[in-house]
């Protein structure tokens, strides 16, 4: 028991704070599925949706708990959770991309870029609120790139696994 209290009391200031992202990402995890249940649509989507966020939620608080305590499979399991989240935010971003050369390629090669008449349905995609809801996303996207990242490379420290073992 004295092992134990002296290696959490040296707990390094990195690890605490992980455990406060993986506790704000439950927090947040537990508002995502009550707002699924409240909302109307497709119950299958929404019963999907609640599984997955109930599973992140589990996984979260287990890592919150392992990294808080010291233990070597918390480290392992956030390591493993950031390496999902940046190899899922890889592919939803080239997704991203493929629709974005889709508008471009449809905006670009229009009837009325090509000399044909202009449709006054054919709005300038530029004045659109999408691209607000896209420069948004991207810098989620990065920002998620971006903690992962530093995640992996703080965990993956010598000194800081060694903490761990």
């Amino acid at each position: 028991m004295e092992k134990r209290k002296s290696r959490i009391g040296n707990r390094p200031l990195g690890v605490t704070i992980l455990t406060v992202y993986y506790l704000i990402l439950v927090v947040l995890n537990v508002l995502l599925v009550s707002i699924f249940f409240y909302l109307e649509g497709d119950i299958l989507a929404t019963i999907v949706l609640s599984i997955s966020s109930i599973l992140f939620w589990v996984l979260y608080s287990m890592c919150a708990y392992g990294l808080w305590n010291l233990k070597a499979w918390g480290r392992l399991l956030s390591i493993v959770i950031s390496g999902f989240a940046l190899i899922s935010t890889g592919v939803i971003t080239m997704a991203i991309l493929g629709n974005l050369a889709g508008h471009f390629m449809y905006y670009t090669l229009s009837p009325s870029t090509l000399g044909l008449s202009y449709a006054a349905s054919d709005a300038n995609l530029s004045s659109s609120p999408y691209w607000i809801f896209l420069v948004f996303l991207v810098s989620v996207i990065i920002a998620i790139l971006a903690i992962n990242s530093v995640i992996i490379w703080y965990l993956t420290r010598p000194n800081i696994s060694r903490v761990f073992h």
